[in-house]
C-alpha cells in the first residue's frame, strides 16, 4: 500500500533532509529545507497518521536543522540546529521551558507546541531507546540531561577536537556509535565518565550518517553509490557491499531485520536489499525526485521516503 503525505502549500522548492518515527509508530516527523524568495530556510513537520494526512508545521528556522529524533516515550521530539542550539517540543503539553543558561535565541515563529530550549552548543542530537534521555555533541562538549528534569544536565569535555556527523545509540542505551568528518567511525561506553572515544574503523570517505541495526550488531553507511555494511564485533573486517544506484546514495535505513536494508539515492530510486546475498531485492521510482531520506517505522515494516520533488513524502509497505 503507497500513502502520499501532503505537506504545506506555501513550502515553496523543498526538500526533506530527515525523518523520523514516533516509538509507538503514530507519529512521523520531517525536516524540511527550502529556498523561497531566494532565502534559505528549514522547518519542522509532524504527521499524526491516525488522524490526518496534514502536516502540522511546528517550527521554522532561518538557518539548518542537522539532526532530528523522538525521545523513547513519544512525547519529546528534538531537533538540532546549525547555530549551536537544539529545541525539543513536549507534544502532550504546551507549556515552554527554558533550559539554563537562558541564552538569547535566533527569531523564530510562534506556535501552539510546547518548547524546551537547550544552550548552548549543541547541533547533534539522539534520545535513550528507554527513558526521556538526551544526548546532544557540539564545540567538543556532550551533553546529557533527563527532558523531565531540565536542571539534570551532565557535561563531558572531550581532549581533542571532533567533528561529528551523526550519532546513534545501541538499543541497551549503553554505547554511542558516531560518524566523524576525518572519515572514522567511533564508539564509547556511555556510562564511562569521561566518555572514551574507541576507533571502530578509519577509512577516506565521505559518510554523513551511520544507521544501526534495530539488534545493535549491524552499522552501515554510505560511500558515493554504494552502502557498505559492517559488523560491531569485526571491526573494519568482513563488510558487505551493497552495490547498484547510478549515483549518490543519499539515505538508508535498516528494514524488519538484520539482513534488509532500504536505500534512496540521487537517481530518484528507492531500493530494497538482501545484506547477506549483497543484492538488490526490489527497487522503485516513487515520482519524488532525488531520494533524500528514508526511514522505517520502529518495527520496520512500514518506510517513509522523501525527496525534492512535487510529492515529497510516501509511506510504503513492506509486507
Amino acid at each position: 500500500m503507497l500513502t502520499l503525505l501532503q505537506r504545506p502549500k506555501e513550502s515553496g522548492l523543498c526538500l526533506i533532509r530527515k525523518l523520523a518515527w514516533s516509538p509507538d509508530g503514530c507519529y512521523l516527523a520531517a525536516v524540511m529545507f527550502h529556498r523561497k524568495s531566494g532565502e534559505p530556510f528549514s522547518s519542522v513537520l509532524l504527521w499524526d497518521l491516525n488522524t490526518s494526512a496534514d502536516a502540522e508545521l511546528l517550527e521554522t528556522f532561518p538557518s539548518r536543522i542537522m539532526s532530528l529524533t523522538f525521545a523513547a516515550g513519544g512525547r519529546f521530539l528534538a531537533t538540532g540546529v546549525s547555530h549551536n542550539a537544539v529545541q525539543v517540543w513536549d507534544l502532550q503539553n504546551n507549556l515552554e521551558v527554558r533550559h539554563l543558561p537562558n541564552e538569547p535565541l535566533p527569531e523564530r515563529s510562534t506556535r501552539d507546541r510546547g518548547s524546551v530550549y537547550v544552550p548552548p552548543n549543541a547541533s547533534r542530537v539522539v534520545a535513550y531507546h528507554q527513558s526521556n534521555v538526551l544526548i546532544s555533541y557540539c564545540r567538543n562538549q556532550w551533553f546529557r540531561w533527563n527532558l523531565e528534569q531540565p536542571d539534570s544536565e551532565d557535561v563531558h569535555k572531550t581532549s581533542t577536537a571532533i567533528n561529528i556527523e551523526s550519532i546513534v545509540l545501541t538499543p541497551d542505551d549503553k554505547k554511542l556509535l558516531f560518524v566523524t568528518r576525518d572519515g572514522a567511525i567511533r564508539q564509547c561506553n556511555n556510562a564511562e565518565k569521561p566518555w572514551r572515544h574507541q576507533e571502530v574503523m578509519n577509512r577516506s570517505m565521505q559518510a554523513e550518517r551511520i544507521i544501526l541495526s534495530r539488534c545493535g550488531t549491524s552499522y552501515a553507511f554510505a560511500e558515493g553509490s554504494q552502502l557498505l555494511v559492517g559488523y560491531l564485533s569485526k571491526g573494519m573486517h568482513g563488510f558487505k557491499t551493497l552495490a547498484g544506484h547510478k549515483s549518490f546514495i543519499y539515505a538508508a535505513t535498516f528494514g524488519p531485520d538484520v539482513n534488509t536494508i532500504i536505500t534512496g539515492g540521487q537517481d530518484g530510486s528507492t531500493r530494497i536489499w538482501n545484506v547477506e546475498r549483497e543484492q538488490e531485492v526490489e527497487q522503485f521510482d516513487w515520482g519524488i525526485g532525488r531520494v533524500t531520506a528514508v526511514e522505517a517505522s520502529p518495527d520496520g515494516t512500514i518506510v517513509a521516503a522523501g525527496g525534492d520533488g512535487d510529492q515529497n513524502l510516501v509511506l510504503w509497505d513492506l509486507e
